[in-house]
């Protein structure tokens, strides 16, 4: 009945490494019609031409992309007084390298802020990796009366591992959620007469 072929497909990446994907194939009879549909799993996959005008066609499956999600927020701590209506705390965010940008760079913390914090968003991770952004607190300029303001940045770092899963987790000693803390100290100023 003719020579038998093996065909294979040897599955790498750019770098020459070996991986995994899915093919599926069908397996017909002398007249043309499909006796049966398999689908292999692996590095590689291989099919057998019996007659000459044969063809194999591999058709490899995408597995879907796993992402997480990441989340940034700032905390504010204001010593020396109560809150009051009119505090008002700017702070921004600013990704570092390859780390993906949040959609809102810029939010308020105030009296009515939750737990005196607020959340930047969520940004969506589709690779492992280190990523970091610094988040400074800009006071648009202006200061309270008598409050000292916390001038240095914090840089919040996320560390996105694969789990052997194809699933993206927070790396052990990380967290996919962070909160940038920042410490303000009011002191009256002037003096009083008693």
């Amino acid at each position: 009945k003719g020579t038998k072929y093996k065909v294979e497909e040897i599955l790498t990446d750019e770098q020459g490494a070996k991986f995994t994907t899915t093919v599926s194939y069908s397996v017909y009879d002398e007249d043309g019609t499909v006796t049966e549909t398999k689908t292999e799993s692996g590095t590689s996959h291989s099919g057998t031409l019996i007659q000459d005008d044969e063809v194999i066609v591999f058709t490899n499956k995408a597995e879907e992309e796993s992402t997480a999600e990441g989340e940034v927020k700032v905390q504010k701590t204001l010593n020396g007084r109560e809150w009051t209506a009119d505090d008002s705390f700017e702070f921004t965010i600013t990704p570092v390298g390859d780390a993906p940008a949040f959609t809102t760079n810029t939010v308020t913390v105030t009296r009515d802020s939750t737990d005196y914090t607020e959340s930047f968003g969520k940004v969506t991770f589709t690779k492992a990796g280190t990523y970091k952004w610094t988040v400074s607190e800009t006071h648009k300029g202006e200061t309270i009366k008598g409050v000292t303001y916390d001038s240095e940045d914090r840089t919040v770092t996320i560390v996105v591992k694969d789990d052997g899963n194809g699933n993206l987790t927070a790396d052990t000693g990380s967290a996919l959620v962070q909160t940038a803390e920042f410490t303000n100290t009011y002191k009256a100023e002037g003096t009083a007469e008693l």
